[in-house]
């Protein structure tokens, strides 16, 4: 599972970008309604953006 935040959409299609290569689902964490349940997940990643 991957969650991600994305303020232009670079962060979300390098979530997707993982979640393909790696057989998982990406979520937008901003869409809390939309979250699953975590309790059967092995792994969790989180993709966001960092200002420098």
């Amino acid at each position: 599972m991957i969650f991600y935040f994305s303020g232009t959409g670079n962060s979300r299609w390098a979530a997707e970008q993982i979640a393909a290569l790696t057989g998982d689902k990406a979520h937008d964490i901003t869409k809390p309604n939309d979250i699953p349940e975590l309790k059967h997940q092995t792994q969790i990643g989180l993709v966001f953006p960092v200002y420098a």
